[in-house]
Order: C-alpha cells, then sequence, then structure tokens
C-alpha cells in the first residue's frame, strides 16, 4: 500500500509530511523530527488522499534550554542607556536549540557579570560601591537586576551552565545622574580671562581690589560622576564687607565659572546654592 501522512499544528496549521517506513509485515511506521513545540494531529491518508479513520494527538514540548538562542530582554523600549545609580531590569527568555520557549526553572543558576570595556576590550568585573548585578526569582522567572553607579559602557554577561545566554554581551551604556548639591564643588588650578583661582578648591580665594578673581565649579552626580552637560539652576549671594555682584557663566559641560571684582578690601563670602541646598 501507498501511505502518506502529516503532522498539522493545532496553532496554527502548520504542516509537516511524516516519513513512512513499510516494515513488511502489514506494519507500517511515521517518522518526523517536529523542531516547533505544540499539539499536532497525526493523520495517515491512503493513495488516493482519503484519510484513515483513526488519528493521534501529539504534544511536543521545548527541549532543553539553548544559551546562544535564549537572550535578554530589557523592560523598557529605550536604549540600554541608564544614568547612574537607576536599575536595569531584564528578563531571561530561555529558548531550545530550535528556538520554542522554556519555561524556566527555579533549579537553574544563572550567573551576571558587567564587566567595563575599554574599546574593544571588557576588563575584569568589579562592582564599585552601590552597584548591583544579580539575577533574582521573581514572580516564576529569572529576572535581572543591575545597578551602576559609575559612569562608562559595560558589557553584561549572563551565564547558565558556563556559556553565555545569547551568545554575546549586552552593551549597557551609563551616563551622569542628576546633579547633586552635596557632590558638586570648586575645582582649582588656572583659568583663562585672567581669573584668580585658590592653589587648592578649600582654600579662600586671594584676589586685589579692584581686578577681577573667580573660580570654578564642577557639577557631580550623587556618586561623583562628574556631569558633561549644563542648565543646572545655580543661585549665587554674597555676604561680607562689600555686597559684590559674581556673574555665573554655564560652560555647557558640567562645568560653571564664577567672576566677580571687589573695589574693598576685606572679607566676602559667595554662597552658591541648588534646589535651597548649599553646594
Amino acid at each position: 500500500h501507498a501511505f502518506t501522512a502529516e503532522a498539522r499544528r493545532t496553532s496554527d496549521n502548520h504542516s509537516v509530511r511524516l516519513a513512512v517506513h513499510d516494515q513488511g509485515s502489514g506494519t507500517y511506521v511515521a517518522s518526523a523530527a517536529l523542531p516547533l513545540a505544540g499539539t499536532y494531529t497525526l493523520r495517515a491518508y491512503d493513495a488516493d488522499g482519503t484519510p484513515l479513520k483513526n488519528r493521534v494527538e501529539l504534544l511536543v514540548t521545548p527541549g532543553p534550554p539553548h544559551q546562544p538562542s535564549s537572550r535578554l530582554v530589557p523592560r523598557t523600549d529605550t536604549e540600554l542607556c541608564l544614568a547612574a545609580g537607576a536599575e536595569l531590569l531584564m528578563d531571561l527568555d530561555f529558548r531550545d536549540e530550535y528556538s520554542n520557549r522554556v519555561e524556566p526553572d527555579v533549579e537553574w543558576e544563572p550567573r551576571l557579570e558587567a564587566k567595563r570595556r575599554s574599546g574593544m576590550e571588557a576588563t575584569a568585573p568589579a562592582l564599585g560601591p552601590g552597584e548591583v548585578c544579580t539575577p533574582s526569582w521573581i514572580g516564576g522567572q529569572w529576572v535581572l537586576r543591575l545597578v551602576l553607579t559609575r559612569v562608562g559602557t559595560f558589557s553584561v554577561l549572563v551565564l547558565l551552565d558556563g556559556q553565555t545566554v545569547g551568545g554575546e554581551p549586552c552593551v549597557v551604556r551609563v551616563v551622569p545622574g542628576a546633579t547633586a548639591a552635596a557632590r558638586t564643588g570648586r575645582r582649582g588650578g588656572a583659568f583663562e580671562g585672567g581669573l584668580q583661582p585658590a592653589a587648592d578648591a578649600f582654600e579662600p580665594i586671594e584676589a586685589t581690589a579692584g581686578e577681577p578673581f573667580g573660580f570654578e565649579l564642577v557639577a557631580r552626580d550623587a556618586f561623583g560622576n562628574s556631569r558633561t552637560q549644563g542648565g543646572d539652576a545655580l543661585r549665587l549671594s554674597c555676604h561680607g564687607d562689600e555686597s559684590i555682584h559674581p556673574i555665573l557663566r554655564d560652560r555647557g559641560n558640567g562645568a560653571y565659572v564664577v567672576h566677580a571684582a571687589a573695589q574693598l578690601a576685606g572679607m566676602c563670602s559667595i554662597d552658591v546654592t541648588l534646589g535651597g541646598a548649599p553646594v
């Protein structure tokens, strides 16, 4: 007899033709490799295409997790760029060798590493203060929690049984967070334009009456990363033997220049605040 057979997946009507083998004793064996998981209906047909009476329901389950086929899925639609100290959550989407989704198991032990990149190289993993790089079992799935406080570009690797999930590391860029008044401060050193700096950022500035003086402020986030953009609402106020009128210039790169001129000898202080908090 000439028989044909097929397996048809219930969810999307996907059909796979089965090979039919004549065992020579009135018995026929139909076989095929079914790469897609799901419920299938197996049917055989005679030579004129008439389906045979019997049919078989077959459930194909996913295979074991295949690290190169699995992937990291960030819980955000934005680019993998986060502010220092911000939390990035990523789900682990486990797949088998044929990209069927594999239900995660709490017994698995994925390992997470974050390595700072320098050019094309990734240095050894080293977490700084306040940084987190851990997998957690939450709500029946593995969730990766990443908190980085240092500015830079990092390679994030997820390892399962020694193999990298997704085949390649995920690249995350960390940029400075919001300006923090407590970490923003004066920077010593020479300025252009005849400004008179202090030798040390914490020493008083010595100026000559009638001549301009000034100092530079460097905006930093709560983790000490230098800001790369301006626009902070800094406020200046002056107290002392003479009422002077300092001027603030925003360089647009996280640095600010304060300059003024005093006509009388004596002491005065220039207070700088951000959001009401002293700098």
